[in-house]
């Protein structure tokens, strides 16, 4: 709700994106749209002083518990212009993992 009023003040969601990934989520389905909205923030501009704390964010996703956390974390990751190879390095490996997977939907989501 508080992004949806404050979605056209890019500060106001940075700021709303970098209390709540200090913070502890408790819902997947809550982390997952947090990721996207810090994958939107970067994706604006990628040389703000918030961006290494915003990509750390989404490193640290891909440590997560819920298989779908770490896709939307690895999804994001890849998506983001200007990036360099060695920093994809640990989404690639997790994708690789999804794909070695015995869940067919693991599998099929990795592709």
């Amino acid at each position: 709700l508080l992004y949806k009023i404050k979605q056209h003040d890019r500060l106001a969601v940075s700021k709303i994106v970098q209390q709540l990934s200090k913070g502890s989520l408790r819902s997947p389905l809550a982390t997952c749209l947090l990721i996207r909205y810090t994958s939107n923030l970067l994706h604006e501009d990628m040389s703000s002083t918030n961006a290494k704390g915003s990509y750390q964010f989404l490193e640290n996703c891909l440590r997560h518990k819920n298989e779908m956390v770490i896709y939307e974390a690895a999804k994001a990751m890849c998506h983001l212009p200007g990036v360099d190879r060695s920093d994809l390095n640990p989404a690639i490996t997790v994708l690789q993992l999804f794909l070695s997977s015995p869940k067919p939907s693991l599998r099929f989501a990795a592709m």
